[in-house]
């Protein structure tokens, strides 16, 4: 018999759930994605910002997330007490792998949580699973290169024409004159990316990418 335990945490704009499966021994958190238009108004402008080079430090010098994302990660997830509460459910759970989950603006934030819960020691690598669904470019370069580096299993899931996928723009890595400097500064993505070039129906067909470039970085 499956069993669910599950711990809600209600706070403006987004519904947050803890989710305990037994029989799977996970441990699930996840986020609803954006769903005003004066949140999507604000991820805009701060993405418009982001594309400028001002990015909010996250845990390091050198990896950056949008200031509206870093915000809402820290209020959310950090100062809610959402962090001990997971980490507690975990010391009950020892052998549970640790599930980051999230749509939109939603993937952002479980992309972030991910990297946090890694880089500050609070669960071996090796438990965190990453998987995000119409996650925008949530941070820059040295962001997209920690999250390769640290969270092994990780799937950006991308369906056809969905334009918050390509939010902040970024510039193709091949411009002429584009700088280390400033390619430093682009809001890109980090692989792996699940494609569906259709509309994302249960059995539909899906390509799985893993560009061996830069571009990887900015495709889709």
């Amino acid at each position: 018999m499956l069993k669910k335990l599950k711990f809600r945490l209600k706070i403006p704009y987004h519904l947050i759930f803890y989710k305990t499966y037994c029989k799977f021994q996970a441990l699930y958190v996840a986020y609803k994605g954006s769903s005003f238009d004066k949140q999507l108004l604000a991820e805009f402008m701060h993405g418009l910002a982001a594309q400028l080079g001002a990015w909010e430090k996250f845990e390091s010098e050198e990896a950056g997330v949008i200031t509206y994302f870093h915000l809402a990660f820290y209020r959310l997830f950090v100062e809610s007490g959402m962090k001990e509460d997971l980490i507690d459910l975990a010391a009950k759970y020892p052998t549970y792998r640790i599930w980051t989950i999230g749509h939109s603006l939603g993937g952002s934030l479980a992309s972030m949580t991910a990297l946090y819960l890694v880089k500050t020691g609070s669960f071996d690598a090796s438990k965190i699973r990453l998987v995000t669904w119409g996650e925008p470019r949530t941070g820059n370069v040295a962001f997209a290169k920690e999250i390769e580096q640290l969270i092994q299993f990780r799937y950006r899931v991308v369906k056809k024409n969905d334009a918050i996928t390509n939010l902040p723009a970024s510039l193709d890595p091949n411009t002429p004159l584009l700088t280390a400097s400033m390619y430093e500064r682009q809001p890109l993505f980090y692989r792996y990316l699940v494609h569906y070039d259709n509309n994302m129906k249960r059995g539909d067909p899906f390509k799985v990418y893993s560009l061996p470039s830069k571009q990887y970085l900015w495709h889709v």
